[in-house]
């Protein structure tokens, strides 16, 4: 057997490239097709899923009133493919693996982080199962349907979010969607309106208040990163605003008085129970328990024991 010469380019036979590969037995290999886990990689379905929610809210809202059926099925159907795509990414992270994109910076030294872990995945997914139940009601208007799907879009980002930066932005997706709800349930009435402008105003507060603790990470440690973040980079100082945004999110949802109307209940499910739980779950992970008194288990528990007061609170106002 004589050494290839140098040089040359290996060139098959004519005819040869066309010959199928025969598999055992004699029967020609299939090529390969593209299934539909192949369209989108797993770092795309992270920017997809939110896109689609917020695409789907803007196309419910534009069309018009005759097509309610349609935007309906609009709203649902974009439910449940980022619930699917999201759901498609859980086995890659089932071993704590992680998913991660950067589509660029938001501002300087704050990139546009996205990363999944099995944590986020679930509370994402749930929320849009529970989002799919809450659309159920066919009476619901274009701008309630449209604010149905902000407020997940809000949750599914904040539970993408790969830095603080972006868990507030997340939140304050969420916080736009409840205030729309409240405006739609409150019609003209000032009460309604004023109440919708407490509870907003409250969520707001308590997003600038983890903003606040970001802030603090970027001066002291040049990143809010939360896979960045050496141990013990987050003292008290920033735990304790961390920790109320999350607290304040769990218990606030009886600001909205749902007496007058069936449809702001429904930003507690979506929006403001997932995303407090969000907020407490980076605030564990990005302290590992390292904080004595204040250990997450019981900013946890404390949050959700104020859930429950604020639940039994909207509970007592629906009944008188």
């Amino acid at each position: 057997v004589r050494a290839p010469l140098p040089r040359l380019r290996p060139v098959a036979a004519p005819g040869v490239a066309a010959v199928p590969v025969l598999r055992r037995g004699g029967r020609p290999a299939e090529p390969r097709r593209r299934t539909g886990r192949d369209v989108l990689s797993p770092a795309a379905r992270l920017l997809a899923a939110p896109g689609a929610l917020l695409a789907a809210a803007l196309l419910g809202y534009v069309l018009p009133p005759r097509a309610s059926r349609r935007a309906t099925v609009v709203a649902a159907a974009a439910l449940v493919w980022a619930g699917a795509v999201l759901a498609g990414l859980l086995p890659l992270v089932a071993d704590g693996g992680r998913v991660e994109t950067t589509a660029g910076t938001l501002v300087r030294g704050v990139p546009l982080t996205l990363r999944a872990d099995s944590t986020g995945l679930v509370v994402a997914v749930l929320t849009c199962g529970v989002a799919l139940a809450v659309l159920a009601d066919t009476r619901r208007t274009a701008l309630e349907r449209s604010a149905l799907l902000v407020c997940v879009a809000g949750t599914v980002g904040a539970c993408l979010a790969g830095n603080a930066v972006l868990l507030v932005t997340g939140l304050e997706i969420g916080n736009a969607g409840a205030f729309l709800l409240a405006v739609a349930a409150a019609g003209t009435s000032a009460p309604g309106r004023r109440r919708a402008q407490v509870a907003f105003g409250v969520q707001h507060l308590a997003s600038l208040a983890l903003l606040a603790a970001s802030l603090q990470l970027l001066h002291a440690q040049g990143t809010d990163d939360f896979a960045a973040l050496p141990p013990g980079a987050v003292g008290v100082s920033v735990a304790l605003p961390w920790a109320l945004c999350g607290a304040v999110r769990l218990v606030a949802g009886a600001a909205l008085d749902p007496r007058p109307t069936r449809v702001s209940p429904a930003w507690l499910p979506l929006a403001a129970l997932p995303g407090g739980l969000v907020v407490l779950l980076r605030l564990e992970q990005v302290t590992g328990g390292n904080l004595g008194v204040l250990t997450p288990a019981v900013l946890t528990t404390l949050g959700l024991t104020a859930a429950l007061g604020g639940a039994a609170v909207a509970v007592r106002r629906w009944d008188r």
